[in-house]
């Protein structure tokens, strides 16, 4: 091979492998950021879908008011809110304190429906 000839092919070389890493790191780094996006989206169409629940079936956002028979219609509703609550998805949807009460963290979590 001449000297002339040797430059060329190792700048082709370098060119291929370097746009094979960048394509690798892309599809990489757009399908770990497109995963935590969509279930960060399924997590606030989750608890938009419990917060509607709630309000439905208490017409009230003060939980500690609310009679018995109520609160046990509720009950699904606000477990679903309890479990959504400090989801640990890059951002959470809602963000609520340690041993926060149902009324706290409904208003937290639901803050849209309950302000």
């Amino acid at each position: 091979m001449r000297k002339g000839m040797a430059l060329p092919i190792e700048t082709i070389v370098v060119i291929i492998l370097a746009v094979m890493v960048l394509v690798i790191l892309t599809t990489y780094f757009l399908g770990v950021w497109g995963e935590k996006k969509q279930t960060a989206d399924q997590l606030q169409q989750q608890l938009t879908g419990s917060c509607l629940e709630y309000i439905t079936k208490a017409a009230s956002c003060d939980y500690q008011s609310l009679d018995i028979t109520i609160r046990q219609n509720v009950q699904n509703a606000v477990s679903n809110i309890k479990l959504m609550c400090n989801q640990p998805v890059g951002n959470p949807v809602c963000s609520c304190r340690t041993g926060a009460s149902d009324q706290e963290i409904i208003r937290t979590c639901c803050r849209v429906y309950c302000p």
